[in-house]
């Protein structure tokens, strides 16, 4: 059963619910969904203001960040007819640490450096391990596998009838994809 919309948080919400739903229908056996939660990542908000005060352009901020804690591709490689892509990124001890990387400093349009810490807040969160998209909406899929000697069609519209019986967001869509799709109709 997928489930598509634009929030995450609120994905989680329904998807949590039709689990635990589909694990309630008589038949089904090995329920899950592919929404994996707990990925450590850090969250950093851009004070503007601050910013604008230090002189320092929102964009060089995240280009730092962009290359301290994600990769940025600085050019191509090319060895016996073959072209490889060249990024480069922080080094673990900057990437891992919230001291040391508001400790990085961007040059202002003054020329100066300024700390990062001078113009963002960095804190510790967890995330997704992936996200999913499907029509460039976030997407989860809630799967269980059929016991033996149990009719599949009839627990496609048990699993529907969870999600129609609870109001939605209208921004919040569901449906089924493959075989189940086919068996729905």
């Amino acid at each position: 059963y997928v489930l598509r919309g634009p929030d995450l948080d609120q994905l989680q919400v329904y998807a949590d619910e039709m689990l635990a739903h589909a694990r309630r229908v008589e038949g089904t056996v090995d329920c899950n969904m592919t929404l994996e939660t707990g990925q450590p990542e850090y969250n950093v908000e851009i004070n503007r203001d601050r910013a604008a005060d230090f002189g320092v352009n929102v964009a060089d901020i995240a280009n730092a960040l962009r290359l301290l804690v994600g990769d940025l591709q600085v050019g191509t490689y090319e060895e016996a007819g073959e072209q490889y892509e060249v990024h480069i990124r922080g080094v673990d001890s900057i990437r891992t640490s919230i001291r040391a990387l508001e400790d990085v400093t961007v040059v202002s349009m003054r020329g100066q450096q300024v700390r990062l810490s001078d113009v963002v807040s960095v804190t510790r969160g967890s995330g997704p391990v992936t996200i999913q998209r499907l029509a460039r909406q976030r997407q989860v899929t809630v799967y269980c596998n059929t016991r033996q000697g149990f009719s599949e069609a009839k627990i496609i519209t048990a699993i529907e009838a969870g999600w129609d019986s609870k109001p939605r967001d209208s921004a919040y869509k569901s449906g089924f994809a493959g075989r189940s799709k086919e068996l729905a109709h």
